[in-house]
């Protein structure tokens, strides 16, 4: 099982052969882990089924306190701007020469902040459904919801499904592992990542990326506004948003399908 140690964390990863042309890195979302991917992995794996292997890995990283990786020492280890640092550290550690990029929500924003501070690093980026550039407010209510969730497994269960659209088509064995890896989240998480949220903001410094970046945004997603991605592709130069009418918050869970035939066609272009 592969891990890297980063700055005092030990971040799991798992690495899926023959699937693109060059290498992509995938970023998960908040109380989530790779688990997320997996759809689309499969998807991919049948799509390409058949077909002469490619050079390029899918490597998938879980952040400190999710899924296998371990928890954090402290709040400050939940920046945006450490958990972007930890990508940067696996990008360097497994060799990766200008990877392609995937971030989903809270995953959207730690890829943004990765290529801000990395230029040159990544080839090119694809955010599903980012946080908001600007940061993500958490209201009492939310945050009271949180502490509900960090204590009781079946409204974690309730909660976890409803940031998936229409998630009574999806196998509840599958909602209910999503829901166990986001009751598993280290206690520091919980609190942690939504008051790290709530304080960055990368709108003055977008106009710097140079590399192509597209926004997939499922209409129905009412986690993160569709309002709040069109404002950061404004702010980045030629990019580009992809709206998905019949989308929610996690198109890769939904619609694996759908979800792999558009990141084809970005990375392919």
């Amino acid at each position: 099982m592969p891990f890297l140690e980063s700055l005092g964390a030990s971040l799991h990863y798992e690495i899926a052969d023959g699937l693109f042309p060059r290498d992509i890195l995938f970023i998960h979302g908040n109380l989530a882990s790779n688990l997320w991917w997996q759809p689309a992995l499969s998807e991919w794996k049948f799509k390409r089924s058949g077909a002469e292997k490619y050079p390029g890995r899918a490597v998938f990283m879980e952040w400190r306190g999710f899924g296998k990786s371990s928890a954090p020492n402290t709040s400050a280890d939940l920046t945006i701007e450490r958990l972007a640092q930890d990508s940067l550290s696996l990008v360097n550690f497994l060799g990766m020469h200008r990877p392609g990029l995937i971030g989903h929500s809270m995953g959207g924003g730690i890829a943004l902040q990765a290529i801000l501070d990395s230029p040159g690093t990544f080839d090119s980026a694809l955010l599903l459904n980012p946080v908001p550039s600007s940061g993500y407010y958490s209201s009492p209510k939310q945050l009271a919801l949180i502490d509900r969730m960090r204590v009781d497994q079946r409204i974690c269960f309730t909660v976890m499904a409803s940031t998936i659209l229409n998630a009574h088509k999806i196998e509840e064995d599958f909602l209910e592992r999503i829901a166990a890896d986001a009751f598993g989240a280290a206690n520091l998480n919980w609190r942690g990542v939504p008051e790290q949220t709530m304080s960055f903001n990368l709108q003055p410094r977008l106009n710097k990326v140079t590399i192509p970046i597209a926004l997939i945004h499922g209409e129905h997603d009412h986690i993160c506004s569709l309002a709040d991605s069109e404002k950061t592709v404004s702010l980045i130069p030629g990019a580009q948003l992809i709206k998905v009418p019949t989308g929610g918050h996690s198109l890769n869970v939904e619609n694996p399908k759908e979800f792999v035939r558009l990141a084809d066609e970005f990375f392919q272009a």
